[in-house]
């Protein structure tokens, strides 16, 4: 009776995951359609704990609180509204999920889930020149 041996290569078993510390801080950028196509900015100040996110043509300015679940993964949780002069009223308790998916010299690339919504969504966040 003949034994086989299956050897997986090394390289399909392994994950590589991007060396998330160099976004951990620093300021980006956010460019994305609204709701009517129209072409807006989302500003992301973010530390190690906090981020502030300013849309400049909404006028929203959130403040959150950053947890990190592992090198790539963090959660945001509403703190406060800084301002909303059309009074959108960001849903407080909603917890966003983020993973970093792949960095560039450019941007990086994420994917955002939601405890509130189904949809996931990928998107560029580019550094802040």
């Amino acid at each position: 009776m003949r034994l086989f041996y299956i050897i997986p290569v090394l390289f399909n078993l392994i994950v590589v995951r991007p060396d998330c510390n160099s976004i951990k801080n620093g300021e980006f950028e956010i460019f994305h359609s609204d709701v009517n196509g129209i072409m807006t900015t989302t500003s992301i100040e973010r530390n190690d704990s906090t981020q502030i996110e300013t849309n400049y043509q909404s006028g929203v300015k959130l403040k959150f609180s950053v947890k990190w679940l592992d090198e790539c993964t963090y959660q945001l949780f509403w703190v406060e509204t800084i301002s909303d002069k059309y009074e959108l009223q960001y849903p407080e308790d909603m917890i966003l999920t983020v993973e970093i998916l792949d960095i560039t010299d450019e941007y990086y690339l994420q994917k955002s889930s939601s405890n509130l919504y189904d949809e996931e969504f990928e998107g560029k966040v580019f550094f802040k020149k």
